[in-house]
């Protein structure tokens, strides 16, 4: 289950994450721990240092809607959770991956960064950055979500930017918890890859081999990139039968790999796999015109 029906945020915060809790049982993984044996969050509305109106808004809300949907905790008040989540929008940009010949935008990108850590009710920071290595948080994590839009899909900018906002709410709810889970399973084997469309994936755990599959429409090249801060992980770019592919380019540490642009729409299988001790990573999936 991906999302779930959207509840009014007019309710009271307690009243909500009852409701949908009782409605979403089941939805989350039991594998899930909060930090700290927290039960309740607070995720007050974010700053936005951006130009563009309402992110703040938006990343709110879907940042609310993650909790409930994937984790045992209660929303509830600043001043009675156990945590606060607080954080800032501190940038949008825009990147034209494909022009017309007018100049027109017919493939573009959009790339939002968000600054955030989580706070105890009094005050004291338990998920963040450690800035000074002793073992602390004392800084705050810095999420980027990204994806594509393309005009002839009647894809904007602006559903682009919020799916880049649902993506940086995955990772941002992913601090809360000790993921023992891997969402897109059963995908052990190519004949169960997961199809997937162009961004960031996000959240993902590398118990067993992974496989995905993205549709790449003609004159489109794909490029892929795993990201993790640790373990051994390596990419592997296969067809749609399983089959290696003689075109695909891969890099020397095995984490990135592009396929060039070919005259009929192809599917691509990219395998994960690792050391199975369910390490996390994240996908930046791109399709682009590619030299």
């Amino acid at each position: 289950m991906r999302r779930a029906p959207r509840f009014g945020l007019g309710l009271g915060l307690a009243t909500l994450a009852s409701a949908a809790l009782a409605a979403l049982s089941g939805c989350y993984s039991l594998g899930l721990e909060p930090v700290e044996g927290a039960r309740t969050v607070a995720v007050p509305v974010f700053q936005n240092r951006t130009l563009r109106r309402e992110v703040e808004h938006a990343l709110t809300r879907h940042v609310r809607r993650e909790v409930l949907e994937t984790t045992p905790l209660h929303l509830a008040a600043e001043d009675a959770a156990d945590l606060v989540i607080r954080g800032s929008v501190q940038e949008v940009r825009e990147q034209v991956l494909i022009a017309g010949p007018a100049q027109e935008v017919v493939h573009a990108a959009v790339t939002v960064a968000v600054r955030f850590a989580v706070f105890t009710r009094d005050g004291r920071m338990v998920v963040g950055d450690d800035v000074d290595g002793d073992g602390r948080p004392d800084g705050e994590l810095v999420r980027e979500g990204y994806a594509e839009f393309t005009a002839a899909r009647g894809e904007t900018r602006d559903t682009a930017t919020d799916e880049a906002l649902r993506d940086i709410a995955e990772m941002v709810v992913q601090e809360l918890t000790a993921r023992r889970d891997d969402r897109h399973e059963p995908n052990d084997d190519p004949r169960e890859a997961v199809t997937i469309t162009p961004g960031r994936q996000v959240a993902l755990r590398q118990w067993n081999a992974d496989w995905f599959r993205v549709v790449v429409p003609p004159g489109l090249g794909l490029s892929v990139t795993l990201l993790a801060p640790e373990g051994p992980f390596t990419l592997t770019l296969r067809s749609a039968s399983a089959a290696p592919l003689p075109d695909a380019v891969m890099a020397a540490d095995g984490r990135a790999g592009r396929v060039p642009p070919g005259p009929a729409e192809r599917t691509v299988l990219v395998g994960v796999t690792g050391d199975d001790r369910g390490r996390p990573y994240q996908l930046l999936v791109r399709l682009s015109p590619i030299e």
